[in-house]
């Protein structure tokens, strides 16, 4: 583009060229740290290095004073390095790949029929049920928190329940669904079970992205030898129940200790109420 267009355009050319003068003496600098640091290696550094040359010398507009159209820029490059698409996912775009009946999981419903990957979003599925209808889980829509111990994780019953809570809708966009996290404990009944991880879970509640907590308040355990799950690999249970597992596993945790009441505004929602 010739300076002159440039300004009709509102662009300023100088101040680019200034931007791109300083970047590489940036580049410059790393190199000759990177040089120090790995002697000999020159492929270590050198790939990152022509990546940045190249984004200053082909897309030198990155560094026009428009900030909103830069960071979108950038936020791009960020999302396709991660491997994220940049626009919102449908059920047309998708490009889903159909996974094996073999590969099933089993933490979903047993009518589950055919399941497809996107291409687009490796976190991202499409299940298709025995009565037709299709329903979409994200492995990263949702976190997992122990309200007891802080231990943070990807557990595929709470996202069971969340996206029974919040079904995926599309079009889908990752960006605005990912960080919602389920508050959990998990503990095992028996005293004398020196072998299992845990047997007993209460998924207590929900933060929503926005920061609204909406509260669970469902216990499960593991099924027993010749029973049949009831939600996913487990069965649910009631409170009591739960209250009596507390009291058989002989630790220091009390019901009152998984009291998150003071965690809750005037504005929660119920979890029957969903919006």
């Amino acid at each position: 583009m010739k300076i002159d267009d440039a300004f009709k355009k509102g662009i300023d050319v100088l101040a680019i060229e200034n931007e791109k003068k300083r970047a590489e003496k940036e580049i410059k600098i790393l190199k000759e740290e990177l040089e120090k640091k790995y002697p000999g290696s020159t492929y270590i550094w050198d790939t990152t290095l022509k990546v940045y040359k190249t984004l200053i010398s082909k897309h030198p507009y990155i560094f026009t004073s428009d900030f909103g159209y830069r960071n979108r820029v950038l936020q791009n490059i960020q999302e396709l390095s991660g491997g994220f698409p940049l626009t919102a996912i449908d059920n047309t775009n998708a490009d889903w790949q159909e996974i094996p009946n073999g590969a099933l999981t089993k933490m979903r419903k047993a009518n589950v029929v055919e399941k497809y990957r996107s291409n687009r979003l490796s976190s991202l599925f499409k299940e298709v049920y025995k009565d037709g209808h299709i329903e979409f889980h994200d492995n990263y829509r949702v976190t997992t928190e122990n309200f007891i111990t802080g231990a943070e994780y990807v557990f595929g019953l709470s996202n069971l329940i969340y996206d029974e809570m919040y079904p995926i809708k599309m079009p889908y966009n990752h960006k605005s669904e990912w960080g919602a996290k389920v508050y959990i404990h998990d503990f095992v009944s028996d005293p004398e079970d020196k072998e299992s991880n845990f047997d007993t879970i209460a998924v207590l509640f929900a933060k929503k992205p926005d920061g609204k907590i909406i509260s669970i308040n469902r216990y499960f355990r593991v099924p027993k030898d010749d029973e049949e799950p009831t939600y996913g690999n487990w069965v649910e249970i009631k409170f009591s129940e739960f209250a009596d597992r507390v009291r058989r596993a002989n630790s220091n945790l009390t019901i009152e200790d998984l009291d998150y009441s003071y965690l809750l505004d005037k504005e929660e929602v119920d979890q029957n109420d969903i919006d």
